[in-house]
C-alpha cells in the first residue's frame, strides 16, 4: 500500500499560483482582485510600490543606458549591442539586492 504524502508548496509554486490567479482575474475582468493579488504580497514584504528603487523609479541619471544609434538597425539585425555596464552599475545593483532583502530572499 502506498501512502500519498503532501509536501509544503515551495516559493516557486506560490509565485506561479499568484500569477495564475492574477491572470485569471484579469480575464474575468476582476481587475481590482488581479491588482490586489499581485500587490498585497509585495506590500507585506515592505516594498515601496510608488517610488522605490526596486521597480525602476529613482534611478540616478548617471545609470540610465540610452542607445546612441537607431534601434531600427538592431531590429533589422544589422548590428548587435552590449550595454556598457560599469562599476557604478555594479554598486547600484548591490544596493538593490540589499534593499530587497539579500540574495537569499
Amino acid at each position: 500500500m502506498s501512502l500519498l504524502t503532501l509536501s509544503k508548496p515551495g516559493p516557486t509554486d506560490e509565485v506561479d499560483a499568484t500569477i495564475t490567479l492574477a491572470a485569471l482575474s484579469r480575464q474575468a475582468e476582476a481587475f481590482r482582485l488581479a491588482e490586489r493579488t499581485l500587490l498585497d504580497p509585495l506590500e507585506k514584504m515592505g516594498c515601496n510600490l510608488t517610488n522605490g528603487k526596486i521597480f525602476g523609479f529613482d534611478i540616478p541619471p548617471s545609470l540610465v543606458l540610452t542607445p546612441n544609434f537607431g534601434l531600427e538597425r538592431v531590429v533589422n539585425g544589422e548590428i548587435t549591442i552590449r550595454q556598457p555596464y560599469g562599476k557604478m552599475h555594479e554598486v547600484y545593483y548591490n544596493q538593490l539586492i540589499d534593499e530587497a532583502g539579500g540574495n537569499e530572499r
